[in-house]
């Protein structure tokens, strides 16, 4: 029990449920619990779920090492073709990376510990120390090649027992000093020891094969003239390299949203055109330049006199209201442009990742098709030579096979398509790919007309018309001057004084400016009049318009939910059983191959009909949500 508190972040209201893992990894758990979200919790409209903590941890540290990894191995290529100037006994050393890895993952395996960040940063550090047996013994067989040992054979047997000793020496002092890691209860052990028991493992068991493993293949890369040259180097580092840049990562559509909302090159353009518009505001109130007048010479006898003025125009105050009422409402207008551009990327983000999954279902019903009608080729080829058919099934057989993998190239060109455009739209460097997640939108709730974003633009645009006709009609106000005059007046008064240069007189100028000539301002105010008027009959269409949109797209959604529910709760999964049961009739020679060929087109256009209407279903829906309010 406690005090009642209302979190939010990002704008949103958050609510956290937190629990603590014992005796699992966490993200077999986070996967079990989304299974369980998607099959048991239907959450509200304007509600998801972001799994945060360690999981997020997790995550975060996994993309991380996605990098760090092909790193460090390309790196230990590098090096190690340094240290020998040869492609080839790099391999070789090479070696004792996979095999480390496999004793990492046993012991891992055998005291029961799952993959964590701290074992995958173990496995780096093994990758450094496992090489240096290899290095050890490389090295001892190139010198006793170079110092004349008669044959192959003996070289790799003399080195071998020369090096054994350093070589156990090199993995014994590795694995002692991580020992006590391995064995910690204390605090930070649950970090300690997965890094120690994978380096131990790995130590271990690599040891032991490469004195096995490494003397065999330098005996038989050695034995053949294998030619590794420069040409092979740069073709190994473009495979590490390819490997690298094309690590892909999945992403759900929340996430995806939110990272094309924050690095998306477009959005940010047009976030930087609302923060010029909102410096323009401090416009509202310039003033004319201040005027400074400086007059020398023979201005008032035949004395040298000197005058300075200075003067200022302004207006009246209601003018400079009127220029920030101007001001205002263009930047209440850039931000609801730049909104409806965020609701825009959101519309193409979800389109192009649902474009992804519906090509996806479309390769897993076409790829089961495949399997299938290989099968049936071989049968249909068994028949023709048992003399059970003819020609004509084995031909309509091959003619379906073509058409099956004609649409499994459609659907791979459809979904490197997709995949180009989302990582387009999510501006990010790393390579993502949409999550198989469920290929339907949830129904939002009913939406308030009068906080529809388009239309609060016309109702802006309609302010900015009126505030912009205010503006203009304060142009017929005069304008003020005030001014102040210094000057020196040489010469003899009326009090028959002489008064010398430096004797100063000094007045105030007081100035008023009025618009005789007015046509143009006249022309303006009645142009903006109309342009108010159309900015008000844009406002009230925009009204109706939008009104019969929403009954329309409402309909519409209704409509399709309805049969997509329709398909989901029966007709699917009975044509899957149907297809199933079919194709077990025919291979048991219960049915023909016509037979067959007519219950796979219409199971086929079963599907595909459900992923059509889904997908229609989805845009009305993308459509939909478009017309949300900016506030939410």
């Amino acid at each position: 029990d406690g005090p009642n508190q209302i979190q939010r972040e990002d704008a949103k209201r958050r609510i956290v449920v937190g629990f603590n893992v014992r005796g699992r990894d966490v993200q077999s758990i986070v996967h079990d619990l989304k299974e369980k979200m998607k099959t048991s919790v239907k959450l509200p409209t304007g509600y998801y779920v972001h799994y945060g903590g360690s999981f997020e941890n997790l995550e975060a540290a996994k993309s991380r090492l996605f990098i760090a990894v092909p790193v460090s191995l390309l790196l230990i290529f590098i090096l190690l073709f340094f240290a020998f100037n040869s492609v080839k006994q790099g391999l070789i050393i090479y070696s004792a990376i996979p095999l480390s890895a496999m004793g990492g993952v046993f012991a891992l395996a055998l005291r029961d510990m799952p993959f964590s960040i701290s074992a995958g940063i173990g496995f780096i550090a093994l990758f450094g120390v496992a090489v240096l047996n290899g290095i050890v013994l490389i090295a001892e067989f190139n010198r006793q090649k170079e110092s004349g040992t008669a044959s192959l054979k003996e070289q790799v047997l003399l080195g071998a027992q020369l090096r054994l000793r350093p070589v156990l020496m090199t993995a014994a002092v590795a694995s002692l000093g991580f020992l006590p890691m391995a064995l910690s209860n204390g605090a930070g052990a649950e970090v300690q020891r997965p890094l120690a028991t994978v380096v131990i493992g790995g130590l271990l068991l690599a040891t032991f094969l490469t004195l096995f493993v490494l003397p065999i293949l330098y005996v038989l890369f050695e034995g053949k003239k294998i030619k590794m040259n420069a040409a092979m180097m740069m073709v190994i580092l473009m495979l590490f390299s390819t490997h690298f840049t094309q690590a892909q990562q999945r992403i759900s559509l929340q996430a995806a949203l939110d990272t094309a909302l924050k690095n998306n090159e477009g959005l940010s353009a047009e976030s930087y055109r609302v923060q010029s518009v909102q410096k323009l505001q401090k416009t509202a109130f310039t003033l004319p330049n201040t005027e400074v007048l400086f007059v020398n010479g023979q201005t008032q006898s035949f004395y040298q006199d000197d005058i300075w003025e200075f003067s200022q125009r302004f207006a009246l105050p209601n003018v400079y209201a009127a220029q920030k009422s101007v001001l205002k409402n263009d930047y209440k207008l850039a931000q609801q442009d730049f909104a409806l551009a965020k609701f825009n990327l959101r519309a193409e983000v979800q389109k192009v990742y649902l474009q992804y999954l519906y090509a996806l279902e479309r390769e897993k019903m076409y790829v089961k098709l495949e399997q299938q009608m290989s099968e049936l080729l071989k049968i249909a080829q068994l028949r023709l030579e048992a003399g059970e058919s003819n020609i004509l099934e084995k031909s309509a057989a091959t003619q379906q096979m073509a058409e099956v993998i004609r649409q499994l190239q459609q659907i791979k060109w459809e979904k490197e398509i997709s995949l180009t455009r989302f990582q387009v739209l999510l501006g990010s460097d790393q390579q993502w790919v949409p999550s198989d997640e469920n290929l339907r939108l949830q129904i939002p709730e009913q939406w308030a007309l009068e906080n529809n974003p388009w239309l609060l633009k016309y109702e802006t645009q309609r302010n900015l018309s009126a505030a912009r006709l205010k503006s203009e009609r304060s142009k017929f106000l005069p304008e003020f001057m005030l001014g102040y005059q210094n000057m020196s007046i040489s010469g003899f008064g009326n009090n028959e004084q002489f008064y010398p240069r430096s004797a100063r007189f000094q007045a105030v100028q007081i100035g008023v400016g009025m618009p005789l000539f007015f046509g143009s301002n006249l022309a303006k105010t009645k142009a903006l009049k109309y342009e108010l008027k159309s900015s008000e009959l844009n406002y009230i269409y925009a009204q109706k318009i939008i009104n019969q949109q929403q009954k329309q797209l409402w309909s519409g959604i209704t409509s399709l939910d309805t049969v997509c529910v329709y398909y989901e709760k029966g007709v699917l999964k009975e044509a899957d059983a149907a297809q199933d049961a079919a194709w077990k009739q025919f291979k048991q020679g219960n049915i023909n191959y016509i037979e067959w060929m007519l219950l796979y087109r219409q199971n086929i256009q079963t599907f595909t009909s459900y992923l059509e209407t889904v997908q229609q279903y989805n845009a009305l829906l993308i459509q939909y949500q478009n017309f949300q309010s900016i506030t939410q």
